[in-house]
């Protein structure tokens, strides 16, 4: 297999990766039903505060967006993250159907320090997005230039029609806590497990060495018996009538 051949079925299988959750049968019904992933304060003005968002844990899908996902590269701590993420291209027509794009993560040293695929539809009224989650935190997509960056104490996810979610930052020390809880449980279980299965094997180490030094005990009485009683029956006088 040449190399051009290998690039080429890497670069497949990396689109395949990043957009297999994308293929469904209706990208704009999708999109139209399922509301954006905390949807406030992604706007360039909108400046990062710590307020716990992060697009790592959307789930990857189509989305419609309120405004059009950012075309040009914002600077660092702006549409509400650290990180921001924006679209390194075009948005589409309506004839163009669902195109591949490439979406940019702006860091300390380039406006695209890494890069995302993506899927994009133009719905007529409003763009469908089918995006995927994003690594690390704290990043987000970019989506309008100016807006409100105000955010609510609740809003509604689409998971139902009275299905409300309080905006909190993830409660990762709770998470690792837990983690460290049950690593430290599994580990007692197994040095238990561990010692019983060694203190079994001396036991039967023991009760073998025991088997082997009795036998070898008969075995050395037997052969000072036999000389002792062949010399006797050399020794007795023959008997004559």
């Amino acid at each position: 297999m040449s190399g051009r051949t290998v690039i080429l079925v890497g670069y497949f299988l990396h689109l395949t990766k990043a957009v297999y959750f994308c293929n469904v049968a209706d990208p704009c019904g999708q999109a139209d039903s399922t509301q954006f992933h905390e949807p406030y304060a992604r706007f360039e003005n909108c400046p990062h505060n710590n307020n716990g968002f992060c697009d790592r844990y959307i789930i990857p899908k189509w989305y419609r967006g309120n405004d059009d996902i950012l075309t040009q590269c914002p600077q660092l701590l702006s549409c509400g993250t650290l990180y921001p993420v924006w679209l390194n291209g075009t948005l589409p027509t309506i004839s163009d159907g669902v195109v591949n794009r490439e979406a940019c993560k702006v860091g300390f040293d380039s406006c695209c320090t890494k890069t995302y695929n993506i899927q994009i539809k133009n719905c007529g009224s409003f763009y469908a997005y089918c995006l995927a989650a994003l690594d690390n935190c704290p990043e987000r997509y970019c989506f309008g230039e100016q807006g409100t960056c105000e955010i609510p104490t609740t809003f509604a996810e689409f998971t139902g029609p009275t299905t409300n979610r309080q905006i909190a930052e993830p409660d990762t020390k709770h998470g690792h806590g837990t983690l460290e809880i049950l690593l430290g449980i599994i580990l007692a279980v197994l040095s238990v497990i561990l010692f019983l299965l060694l203190f079994r094997q001396l036991i039967k180490l023991k009760k073998g060495r025991g088997k082997t030094g009795s036998m070898a005990d008969t075995k050395i009485t037997k052969t000072r018996v036999n000389p002792v009683f062949i010399e006797k029956s050399e020794d007795s006088p023959s008997y004559s009538p």
